[in-house]
């Protein structure tokens, strides 16, 4: 439900050129490998030892931390985004991107779906992940909408939602379309729904 802030404030980072890093909760081991000099975080959330409070962003919800651990050092001109890997190895690591490489991939996955200003997608995957921030990347690209709904794609509230919304498609990984399938779900129930896109691995034929 802190979707949509989470997007004004990584689209806010990116507007004034501040490199900003996508992460799934403040307990992460990302944060013991790497100190962060500023965490954007809702309100009611456990913080991170070695930040204290720095500011309020109390319309939104938010408070702003800063470390006292952080030492100064030169980022990259270009560096626009840091988004975690899946961790398969332990260790965690973080993917570096530019700018441009953010425009670069949400133009190409925008003509190769043939998404314009009418589409309307509905969040189904995390935005700290790759595939869910494209969503988002490629739609905002092109004028199209996206819903943000609090629900999971496993609940009717959220077909109630992707309705209500007259959504366009849905994106998920393998394993979502695995339980969609177990719960014998039916896209012609669904009028608006036009485009269904995966990524993540192979679907299993059945």
């Amino acid at each position: 439900h802190h979707q949509p802030t989470s997007v004004v404030a990584y689209l806010t980072c990116l507007s004034i050129d501040y490199p900003v890093c996508l992460l799934k909760a403040p307990k992460t081991p990302i944060l013991d490998s790497y100190q962060y000099p500023i965490l954007l975080l809702p309100d009611g959330v456990d913080i991170p030892n070695s930040y204290e409070r720095y500011g309020d962003l109390s319309a939104i919800k938010y408070g702003i931390y800063r470390s006292s651990k952080h030492q100064r050092s030169t980022i990259h001109s270009k560096l626009g985004l840091l988004l975690t890997t899946s961790g398969s190895t332990g260790n965690p690591k973080l993917v570096r991107l530019s700018q441009d490489s953010i425009v670069a991939n949400a133009k190409s996955i925008s003509e190769y779906l043939a998404l314009n200003s009418q589409e309307v997608s509905i969040q189904s995957l995390p935005m700290y992940y790759s595939y869910g921030l494209s969503l988002i990347n490629s739609h905002l690209l092109v004028g199209a909408k996206t819903i943000f709904t609090p629900h999971s794609f496993m609940r009717p509230e959220f077909w109630i939602d992707f309705d209500n919304y007259s959504a366009t498609s849905f994106a998920g990984v393998p394993y979502m379309y695995e339980v969609l399938h177990r719960l014998r779900f039916e896209p012609a129930e669904h009028p608006t729904l036009t485009t269904m896109t995966q990524a993540g691995g192979g679907l299993k034929l059945e």
